[in-house]
């Protein structure tokens, strides 16, 4: 009877190959879902960069104005430290109207508070105005705020 079998064969069995295509898979489903990780982190830094470059161009255009024409409009507000005008509102569309100033371009809000005399109260030789600017992204229904940042700069009498 003649022997059919090889001593020395090469190759790979069925089982090597399955274990060897299982391991591969699962490196491939661990890379996949960093991926994923690595996109959702790239949108938040995206959306924070617009903020951030859309408030201070805000904060830049209101610290041109002559120092008497940044006012307060609402000194009713007092933020939780007491501070006239700096109430962190404004950002949200339901409360608009807390903000000194107040803009909506799509899905992203500036409001814009004026706490006029803070750190330096105004009198005759000078004085100094904290100006704090929020931007914030709102939701696709235009309803929530998902997003915010928060400039804040003090405006000195000339």
């Amino acid at each position: 009877m003649p022997n059919n079998y090889k001593e020395n064969q090469a190759g790979f069995s069925l089982i090597e190959v399955l274990i060897a295509i299982t391991i591969f898979a699962i490196g491939i489903l661990g890379v996949a879902a960093m991926q994923t990780m690595a996109t959702g982190g790239n949108t938040v830094a995206m959306t924070t960069t617009v903020l951030t470059t859309l408030a201070a161009q805000q904060m830049e255009e209101l610290m041109a104005l002559p120092f008497d024409q940044v006012v307060d409009t609402n000194q009713t507000t007092p933020n939780d430290t007491g501070e006239l005008g700096l109430n962190n509102t404004g950002a949200d569309p339901a409360v608009a109207g807390g903000a000194d100033y107040w803009v909506q371009r799509g899905d992203i809000v500036l409001a814009a508070n004026v706490a006029p005399g803070v750190p330096i109260p105004i009198v005759a030789g000078g004085g100094a105005s904290t100006i704090r600017v929020i931007a914030s992204k709102l939701n696709a229904n235009l309803d929530k705020v998902i997003r915010t940042v928060t400039l804040t700069s003090i405006n000195s009498a000339p």
